[in-house]
């Protein structure tokens, strides 16, 4: 999930979900089954870099300022390849900054849902998370 910035000239987006994401590029080189073999290292420091300042710069845990929407984040509690520990991390940074997101772990499911009653579940709550987002303000 890439941070949603505050801009005059671009409009905030009003909700965003972060599905199994990676929300902190440093930690990808420390966790997940990509940083465990000699080939994904070297994808990971020829796709993402290993500059600590560019990877905080540009990582959404560490930019959590400037995320001015709404935010839903799920995640897989058995993901492998984006560990939950990426969630966890951002859920406490907005937390921490007075914007906590939405959250959805489902437990036995990895990198995607695969399972049809958590397919729905997610499905289910991303959609009032929408509905919710995207209604139109009430007048007063």
């Amino acid at each position: 999930m890439r941070p949603i910035v505050r801009s005059a000239s671009h409009e905030a987006l009003r909700c965003a979900v972060g599905y199994a994401g990676i929300c902190d590029l440093e930690l990808m080189h420390g966790i997940g089954d990509t940083a465990l073999s000699r080939i994904g290292q070297g994808y990971l420091a020829k796709a993402v870099g290993t500059d600590a300042a560019a990877l905080r710069a540009t990582s959404p845990i560490h930019n959590v300022d400037k995320i001015a929407s709404r935010v839903l984040l799920i995640h897989g509690g058995k993901d492998e390849r984006a560990p939950i520990a990426h969630a966890e991390r951002l859920r406490e940074a907005l937390t921490a900054s007075g914007r906590p997101p939405g959250w959805l772990v489902e437990p036995n499911e990895g990198h995607g849902f695969y399972n049809e009653k958590a397919r729905e579940r997610m499905c289910a709550r991303v959609l009032g998370f929408l509905q919710d987002s995207l209604a139109p303000p009430t007048a007063h």
